[in-house]
């Protein structure tokens, strides 16, 4: 069967979140994705380089997240791996590693939590 259509990237990110509060403090602040726009009462938009984005929506409910349960996440492109898990850690983020592993190298990468139990990941120089 030929596929009609071509995939041609990634345009967008979807995040949804039980608590919209907590979720938009973790991205916002903590992550510093500070370029957003209001969508309603509890959703966000957060512009990503690129001029690619994430949706953030609250209300909703979590499941629970087994450490070897299979789901889907994206994964944020940093200057550091090691200085981004240093700081996810003083924060308090649950992370699945003590240390980025390295992926090639001049690349790192590593595995957090965000307050909605949504797994994301971080790839980063040194």
């Amino acid at each position: 069967m030929e596929n009609p259509a071509t995939i041609t990237g990634i345009e967008m990110i979807s995040v949804y979140a039980d608590d919209f509060a907590k979720s938009f403090e973790f991205y916002n602040s903590l992550l510093g994705l500070g370029d957003w726009s209001p969508m309603g009462e509890v959703a966000a938009y957060f512009s990503l380089p690129d001029e690619k984005g994430m949706y953030l929506l609250g209300r909703r409910i979590s499941a629970p997240r087994p450490k070897n349960e299979i789901r889907t996440t994206f994964c944020f492109g940093v200057d550091s791996a090691f200085k981004m898990m240093a700081h996810l850690r003083e924060a308090g983020v649950e992370l699945f590693f003590e240390e980025p592993m390295q992926m090639n190298e001049d690349m790192y990468w590593f595995e957090a939590v965000d307050p909605s139990g949504n797994i994301i990941e971080f790839l980063g120089g040194k």
